[in-house]
């Protein structure tokens, strides 16, 4: 009973103890210092449901931070939860593909894990393969291609390893110069035939024996070896009458030295070109990789040099044009500048650019769900990439029929055309439709996780006029113009103008952009110039809506003198709005007067009125 009684205790303490370290996790997520605390309690605890959540939650805000990945994984394997820690190092490997210790840790547990089971050698290699693909070219992959090489020669692959170095000999690595050096001891000290490809093989064969033929040289000689007996032990019996056994002579085919060394002379020559190559490369990138201080991820910010090195250094790997190298480099640089959102929106920008439309897509969920979901530009970036990376359609139609002005009409959305078929003189047109629901859908949701942001609401009013202008063309015919349905649009800008929620300023503001919308849009000046009324009821020192008001007038059709000086003397009338806000009105009103105005009086009238509020407000306005 007593040890049930220390038990129950013990638990109950650990408990107290994990709401205590979850307590400030749960106030400000963003604490990352919290959360390390709370995965040293895990640890401690060693208790998988406890530390499966907090490594879970933790992961999935900070993915980069390759040491967890490895701790639980440790501890899945800890506690023999071997599926499970395979799910663990498949989830690291995924979130963060160029952790060279996340990939060796996975294979030296695959190794142990699959020791005793059928195809272990095969699922070995494909993880190797899988990491090589995904890491090789990062620059300190050093280790990950010994490892590979190291395994190959326990396995005695040979000519696997051959194939191995030829790939690491024109990655740019930091250890280039030790992998050629490593290779050519591997030729040195293996037979030819043992170490290359049969295809390679056969080549370098034929050069050989082309060499030595008039030296009349063989490229084998037959070697004598002999084999002395044994001496037998006491638990061995003897040959009869006790006689010493004889040795045994064996005849053995070896290369001859001059052959050998031609051999090995072409091997490493060919292997010698792509090593000095390399080495250029590497040299063209070894001031970059000097610059970079902080390879890992971390919450600080990057000091300034380093954010102006990984610039550089992509603007390096851009300009040489390799893209699989470009990627490698993004993803490196993503890892040390995850928090920075114009290196998200750049790589995203990149792959675009190549029309890698889908991968583009990836970069941006990453950013606004991993790593920088409370800041609106990756949101504003990812809205309108999706708004214009929309659904392909294609259309083939006659070149001279009656629809393929139609289609040519709808050029903000024809990404290519070509002729399909000379004869019958058919075109073929590729559209890209937006997708405005999900650029939508975007906007929307980081507004209810992040409330506040004008740019946001703005944003998704934009998206919805454009998606009502898309629909009104794409129902519009030859005959029939069909205008576009606003309703959505007015709806949202009249919610934010009356929500009392909304301060007075960002109803103007608002209101602002509503009256413009209606003037410029739907071409209806007098609901703009109402609009603009109505804020000014509300909002009387408000200088730009008196500006509105004013511009409105000057753009009139037709135009109204007298219009425009009303809504001058609107504001300089107003007994809200500071004399030094009427000092600007005042002004314009005065140059309006000398270049359009037709009344000489009222021109000298108020030039008198500015020359008096001018000095009133002490010989200039404070604004």
């Amino acid at each position: 009973m007593s040890r049930d009684r220390d038990r129950s205790r013990s638990r109950s303490a650990d408990r107290d103890v994990l709401e205590i370290c979850w307590k400030p996790v749960k106030e400000d997520p963003t604490n990352f210092d919290a959360w390390t605390h709370l995965l040293q309690c895990v640890e401690q605890m060693d208790e998988t449901r406890p530390a499966r959540e907090a490594y879970d939650e933790f992961l999935k805000k900070y993915p980069y931070c390759y040491g967890y990945w490895r701790k639980y994984a440790e501890l899945e394997r800890r506690h023999k939860h071997y599926e499970r820690c395979i799910d663990v190092y498949e989830r690291g490997v995924t979130a963060i593909s160029l952790s060279i210790d996340v990939w060796l840790s996975y294979l030296a547990f695959l190794k142990e894990y699959s020791r005793d089971k059928d195809g272990k050698e095969h699922k070995i290699r494909h993880l190797y393969e899988r990491a090589i693909s995904a890491a090789g070219l990062e620059f300190r992959s050093d280790k990950l291609w010994e490892d590979y090489i190291n395994w190959e020669l326990k396995q005695k692959n040979l000519p696997m390893v051959t194939a191995l170095y030829d790939r690491l000999l024109k990655a740019p690595t930091q250890l280039y110069s030790q992998h050629f050096e490593r290779f050519q001891e591997f030729v040195n000290s293996n037979a030819p035939d043992k170490i290359l490809s049969e295809e390679e093989y056969d080549q370098i064969y034929k050069f050989v024996e082309s060499e030595l033929k008039d030296k009349n040289v063989e490229i084998y000689v037959v070697e004598e070896v002999r084999e002395e007996a044994q001496e037998n032990g006491d638990e061995t019996p003897k040959t009869n009458n006790d006689l010493p056994a004889e040795g045994k002579t064996e005849y053995r085919k070896k290369y001859a030295d001059e052959a050998l060394k031609l051999f090995r002379v072409e091997i490493l020559e060919k292997r010698r070109k792509l090593h000095l190559y390399n080495e250029q490369e590497v040299s063209k990138r070894w001031p970059f990789e000097e610059g970079i201080k902080r390879p890992y991820f971390h919450v600080k910010p990057l000091e300034r040099a380093q954010l102006k090195n990984w610039r550089a250094y992509l603007d390096f790997e851009i300009g040489v044009g390799i893209h699989e190298r470009v990627i490698v480099l993004f993803e490196r640089c993503l890892i040390a500048c995850a928090m920075y959102e114009d290196m998200w929106l750049r790589y995203a920008r990149y792959l675009e650019g190549r029309n890698d439309v889908d991968i583009a897509r990836a970069v941006y969920k990453r950013a606004t769900t991993v790593h920088l979901p409370k800041k609106p530009g990756p949101h504003l970036a990812f809205a309108a990439f999706e708004e214009k990376n929309g659904n392909l359609v294609i259309i083939v139609i006659d070149r001279h029929g009656d629809n393929c002005s139609r289609v040519i009409d709808k050029s903000p959305y024809l990404i290519h055309s070509s002729l399909i078929d000379d004869e019958k003189q058919l075109l073929c047109f590729v559209l890209s439709f937006g997708k405005f629901d999900e650029a939508k859908s975007l906007l929307t949701d980081f507004d209810r996780k992040n409330p506040g942001y004008i740019m946001i609401q703005l944003r998704r009013i934009g998206v919805e006029r454009r998606q009502a202008t898309h629909d009104a063309r794409i129902r519009s015919t030859d005959d029939q113009e069909v205008a576009p349905d606003f309703a959505q649009v007015t709806a949202t800008y009249e919610k934010h103008i009356r929500d009392p929620r909304t301060p007075t300023k960002m109803a103007s503001f608002y209101a602002l952009k509503f009256a413009r919308f209606h003037a410029k849009v739907r071409g209806d000046k007098k609901l703009a110039e109402k609009i603009i009324k109505d804020a000014l009821s509300r909002d009387k020192d408000n200088p730009q809506l008196y500006l509105q008001l004013i511009d409105l007038a000057f753009s009139a059709t037709p135009f109204s003198e007298q219009a425009v000086v009303d809504a001058f003397d609107r504001g300089l009338h107003s007994q809200e709005l500071p004399d030094y806000e009427k000092v600007r009105l005042s002004q314009r009103k005065l140059e309006f007067l000398e270049d359009l105005g037709t009344d000489i009086v009222a021109l000298q009238e108020h030039f008198e009125y500015h020359t008096k509020l001018y000095k009133s407000v002490g010989g200039g306005s404070s604004g």
